[in-house]
């Protein structure tokens, strides 16, 4: 069976970090191996350690495209077939040697691969080869019928949790290497622990009428912190299945160790750093909130980023912005916020928005490394967390806590919740647990026992999926 995400096809890198987890799985590689054998003509059999890496390079390509057909039946994945990415100093993981591109072109004589060779792009951009399950792996990955709790992964093998990238130029951002330093070190250090945190939570999905949410992998989990022009600027985490879903989504269907969630977010915490930059208390109130552009709210939110983000002050709407404001003038609209946010003003047009994200992501790494010491769960979202409802009013806490140490200004968490459970967010934070109706069951997948909830005792949590 096939999930199909979106109509596009899709590419990205091969993951050779994917092992097997159950029997299918493992008939699967073991099949594949059969068959490439089969084509092969050797001499001698392969033995001991040879053997072995064979098998592994053939088992991690296997799984990734079978992965890969899973979520994006017509997709592609990037290889390298330059042996000297595969030198013992290069290459990602110790069966990927310099055969590893003999073994894609033998994959596609045994027709378990498609490819489409790269260019080198002397003339223009080059393109590396790509590949794809060809008729019989298809065959044998479509038997196989692996749901996502079949492909195991080995951490050590998912790549460097560092990314760095430069500052865009006319739109366009390259990828940097990461400088060798110590700072680099314990970056990815910190990040790698934060990744084993992810994973040993138990996250599941909630069901409704036995028909469990499960259209994405829970296993995907990894994540990488992407810096912008140093490893200075910015710093966000991204990645995470939780990160590519809507919030509805996220509210009405996710479980974090058994429990519903809570996503706790700060308010307006990139405009209270800038404040705080300047040594400055925020006014009260909505700090998007401008006098005569109330009913463009969200859209000057965005125009503040962007005069966060500038490089130089503009004379004019950033593109895309000229009809969000009509029978407005670019500096009537700026005059109104300068007014309203007169003391930050000199970080307009200052490139600020990367420093304001660097800053916004070390606060938030330090609710997590709170949260770990605790033993709490939560999943990561640039400046919010999801967690589990009944410890909610505790993660709230946190998060105030460290944002209040790091900038030495109040800023205020808000919880949010699926809007078919917030008389039990209510109950987790004022307990009256005799006067809630009697409601139905909330189902972990993969069990017939009903979720736990601490907070609200042993009331069980009606759940209606999408509602």
């Amino acid at each position: 069976m096939t999930i199909k995400n979106q109509e596009e096809p899709r590419e990205r890198m091969f993951d050779p970090s994917k092992f097997p987890v159950g029997d299918a799985a493992t008939h699967l590689v073991t099949a594949a191996v059969a068959l490439v054998q089969s084509r092969e003509k050797r001499q001698r059999a392969r033995r001991g350690a040879d053997k072995a890496r064979f098998a592994a390079a053939v088992s991690a390509l296997v799984l990734d495209l079978a992965y890969w057909r899973r979520s994006f039946p017509d997709g592609w994945l990037y290889v390298s077939m330059t042996k000297a990415d595969y030198t013992p100093a290069t290459r990602r993981a110790p069966f990927l040697t310099e055969a590893f591109p003999d073994l894609v072109h033998m994959m596609r004589k045994a027709r378990l691969l498609q490819v489409r060779m790269g260019t080198r792009g002397v003339m223009g951009e080059g393109r590396l080869t790509t590949i794809r399950a060809g008729k019989a792996l298809r065959i044998l990955i479509d038997e196989a019928d692996l749901g996502y709790g079949a492909f195991g992964r080995d951490a050590t093998l998912q790549g460097d949790p560092l990314v760095l990238r430069s500052v865009k130029n006319k739109g366009v951002a390259e990828d940097l290497p990461i400088p060798e330093t110590e700072q680099a070190d314990a970056l990815r250090s910190e990040v790698l622990t934060i990744n084993e945190w992810l994973n040993a939570a138990e996250i599941g999905w909630g069901t409704s009428n036995g028909e469990a949410y499960g259209g994405l992998d829970t296993g995907f989990r990894f994540m990488r912190r992407h810096f912008t022009g140093s490893l200075d600027g910015c710093g966000r985490l991204n990645g995470g299945f939780w990160q590519a879903m809507g919030k509805e989504s996220r509210l009405g269907s996710l479980m974090i160790d058994g429990d519903l969630i809570a996503e706790l977010d700060y308010g307006q915490i990139g405009l209270r750093i800038a404040y705080s930059r300047v040594g400055a208390q925020p006014p009260s109130g909505d700090l998007y909130s401008i006098p005569g552009l109330e009913e463009h709210r969200e859209r000057v939110k965005h125009l503040i980023n962007a005069l966060l983000a500038r490089s130089a002050l503009p004379t004019r709407f950033p593109q895309g912005m000229r009809d969000w404001f009509p029978n407005w003038r670019f500096r009537d609209v700026y005059e109104r916020i300068k007014a309203r946010h007169e003391a930050i003003t000199p970080l307009f047009g200052s490139s600020f928005y990367l420093t304001e994200q660097r800053v916004e992501s070390e606060i938030l790494i330090a609710c997590i490394h709170r949260m770990r010491e605790l033993g709490l769960h939560g999943l990561p979202i640039h400046d919010c967390l999801l967690v589990a409802m009944d410890c909610a009013p505790q993660v709230k806490e946190i998060m105030e806590t460290a944002a209040y140490e790091a900038l030495g200004v109040h800023v205020p968490v808000e919880i949010h919740v699926h809007e078919g459970f917030q008389h039990y967010l209510d109950a987790v934070l004022a307990p009256d647990v005799e006067s809630l109706p009697p409601v139905g069951t909330v189902t972990a997948v993969g069990t017939d026992e009903p979720a736990s909830n601490n907070t609200i005792g042993t009331l069980s949590v009606p759940h209606e999926k999408g509602a």
